[in-house]
């Protein structure tokens, strides 16, 4: 009950404020923040159905930033530090506010689902996980121990490459370090094998044979990989987001693991956005008070902001505020914002989800240019007599006297 007055209160503000008759608007300046993206087939959005949205597409809905991606399918951090070379993308290297990096996923598991997929069609799984949950008789082995050699084979292939992964991905920190100007956010690696959702179910054999390839995937992507990604925060300008430490224990939810494809779920996107925003200087769409909150103060910053400038007060908001809070996008900072974002909190107030509306922008029909102009039609027609005319007698009639 007390969500539901909440909620009301909130959207009756709401229609207040667009019922309002006088509404000041301030048109805000031309402040672009850039975000570069730099990654694998993670950055862009590999799998996902049509109507599903990566992180980075998440990221630039949220923050209304623009974002150059770089990002290509199957990169490891040997194609990053050839794409840190391009003319191109160091052009855009040095004019981002914020450089946002993942890498390394493919380095250390490619081989595994190699190795894995091939094991899978030798014995006719259907699932990865069919592997520590099918009736083995029925595959040809005669106990559990016989998986033991195929779980070794596919921990071996996890660690091919983590010496040339461990030594790339510093070398990428040190060329990403020639752009102080940027804000860099590394992403950890998350362990996809880390772990099935009926893993407590499975006999201890099963239990064993499938520890002999999650842990030295965990071990092999810290190792490698995120043990450095670590000590990068360490920089003034560099921020982790421990996107394994998140999905450590969820890959069944956040990663499509059962179908051995390395790439995150809808789910796990919008996971790994929502983080790359709480650890970051990045301010969400609507949250002009940058607290990570979306609610009524942000709206009224905004009702203040251009209650101030229509009068010719000092403005109350910076140009990143203004740029986050005009979730309309129209150009405007007005009431039309305050009132979505009100709407916004009535949602999220009751557990549902909204997303800001962009104005549609009208335009005006112009004058059909097969039509005669009000000009035209004030003129007389030559060919017509005029008023004057029609008023005298034609001399051609005969005149009926009384």
């Amino acid at each position: 009950m007390k969500n539901y007055m909440k909620s009301l209160a909130v959207f009756s503000a709401a229609m207040l404020i667009v019922s309002g008759q006088n509404v000041l608007l301030t048109a805000h300046g031309e402040h672009v923040r850039k975000i570069v993206v730099l990654g694998d087939s993670i950055a862009t959005g590999a799998g996902l159905a049509e109507n599903e949205s990566s992180y980075v597409d998440l990221l630039e809905d949220y923050t209304n930033i623009q974002i150059q991606n770089f990002a290509q399918a199957h990169y490891t951090t040997g194609d990053m530090l050839t794409c840190l070379s391009d003319s191109q993308v160091q052009e855009a290297l040095s004019q981002a506010d914020v450089i946002l990096i993942n890498i390394g996923e493919h380095d250390i598991m490619d081989s595994f689902l190699e190795v894995s997929k091939g094991f899978m069609a030798k014995f006719g799984f259907e699932k990865f996980t069919d592997v520590f949950s099918a009736k083995l008789e029925d595959y040809g082995f005669k106990d559990e121990n016989d998986l033991m050699p195929y779980a070794n084979e596919m921990a071996a292939a996890i660690r091919e490459n983590q010496d040339s992964a461990a030594e790339n991905i510093q070398l990428i920190n040190t060329e990403l370090s020639k752009y102080p100007q940027a804000e860099i956010i590394w992403q950890t690696d998350y362990n996809l094998l880390d772990t099935l959702d009926f893993y407590d179910t499975l006999s201890t054999r099963r239990q064993t044979a499938y520890g002999a390839i999650m842990n030295p995937a965990k071990t092999t992507l810290n190792k490698a990989l995120n043990t450095y990604i670590a000590q990068f925060a360490e920089a003034d300008n560099c921020i982790v987001a421990d996107i394994s430490a998140e999905f450590a224990g969820k890959a069944y939810e956040y990663t499509n693991l059962y179908q051995l494809d390395l790439n995150p779920t809808a789910a796990g996107h919008a996971r790994i956005a929502e983080m790359i925003i709480q650890q970051s200087g990045l301010s969400r769409m609507g949250d002009v008070t940058d607290d990570k909150v979306i609610d009524a103060s942000d709206a009224a910053q905004i009702l203040l902001h251009a209650a101030n400038a229509g009068s010719g007060k000092e403005e109350i908001l910076n140009a990143d505020q203004i740029t986050g809070g005009d979730v309309d996008e129209d150009g405007m900072l007005d009431s039309a914002d305050a009132a979505q974002i009100l709407v916004y909190a009535a949602y999220e107030g009751t557990g549902q989800s909204y997303q800001f509306k962009k104005k549609q922008s009208v335009e005006l029909a112009g004058p059909d240019p097969t039509q005669p102009t009000d000009t035209e039609l004030a003129d007389p027609d030559p060919t017509q007599p005029t008023d004057a005319e029609l008023a005298d007698p034609d001399p051609t009639q005969p005149v009926f006297e009384k």
